[in-house]
């Protein structure tokens, strides 16, 4: 019998872990697969990690991973694709925000040949207008400026066959971003949609300000050299807006015109300058900075506990 893996990051989230597996195990009874649960936890300030022990020890498809530090959402999950034995895998959020009552939809359509299922979401309840403006500027503006296609609207909450799993872990990124990542490598995709429910247990863990934002930025630094073709459009403008300036004023000397000596307008040049000069070497320095982290090859996790697992320290 096939065998259903689903993968959840999870950082302190103690008031939905109980529902989760509750609601994921009563939809995926009816499927004629072997289930497999695996928790990625970010060390958690609450009772998480107890909870998803005490779970595990009374259900032997449940496995949990332990990081020795937070990781993130997006190594959590790459962790999760590379400890997962399924032939197809889920990615999903524990909050339920990524309604379980969707998994019999997702694996009917990887039973009729699709390799890569995505849940698209047709409603975002709950979230404002500002998240929901810049989150349809981001994708497009990603689709436009990066060679990976973007689904509008989409989180990670989507069925991965094995064969593109297998293509996956093979990225080696230290800081990957797993939306990027799984859009890379291909393969056909099948769209479902779907009502994002309000979260109505436990709190975001990301910043209601900023924590798109960093995802935004990460992304663009990672996966588009817009910036850098900037500073270089920049650059050649402002070079050549100077070079006019001067025959300008070479022409006017020539023919006889006195200029005063200007030095707000000097100074106004020399600090516009600098600080074009500046910013092009900050968008420079992002580069070498992600070059200088990977050719580190420092490990990108470290499990520090895991349970369910027949090599695991539990």
């Amino acid at each position: 019998m096939s065998t259903l893996s689903i993968v959840t990051p999870v950082y302190n989230e103690e008031e939905s872990i109980t529902n989760f597996y509750t609601e994921v195990v009563k939809n995926t009874q009816e499927l004629d697969l072997d289930l497999e649960i695996i928790f990625c936890v970010d060390p958690s300030t609450d009772r998480t990690t107890s909870i998803i022990e005490e779970i595990c020890r009374k259900d032997e498809r449940i496995k949990m991973i332990i990081f020795s530090k937070r990781v993130g959402q997006d190594l959590a999950l790459m962790a999760g694709l590379e400890h997962a034995s399924g032939d197809c895998v889920v990615l999903m959020d524990s909050d339920l925000q990524d309604p379980p009552t969707l998994l019999p939809e997702l694996v009917q359509n990887w039973n009729n040949g699709s390799q890569i299922v995505l849940a698209q979401r047709t409603s975002r309840d709950g979230e404002n207008f500002i998240k929901i403006f810049t989150s349809k500027l981001f994708y497009k503006f990603m689709r436009k400026f990066s060679d990976s296609n973007f689904p509008e609207n989409t989180g990670d909450f989507r069925l991965i066959d094995r064969e593109v799993v297998n293509k996956i872990i093979e990225h080696k990124e230290q800081q990957p971003f797993m939306r990027a990542v799984m859009s890379s490598v291909g393969y056909e995709i099948t769209t479902i949609g779907f009502e994002r429910p309000k979260r109505f247990i436990g709190k975001t863990k990301y910043s209601p300000l900023f924590g798109g934002y960093k995802i935004a930025f990460k992304s663009v630094v990672n996966y588009s050299n817009l910036l850098l073709k900037l500073n270089l459009i920049i650059g050649l403008t402002m070079a050549s807006i100077s070079f006019l300036f001067a025959l300008i004023f070479v022409t006017a000397k020539i023919l006889g015109a006195d200029f005063a000596s200007g030095v707000t307008t000097i100074v106004f040049s020399i600090w516009f300058l600098g600080g074009v000069i500046l910013t092009s070497i900050g968008t420079v320095g992002l580069y070498v900075d992600k070059i200088l982290n990977e050719v580190k090859l420092k490990p990108r996790y470290i499990i520090a506990k895991s349970f369910g697992f027949k090599t695991g320290n539990e």
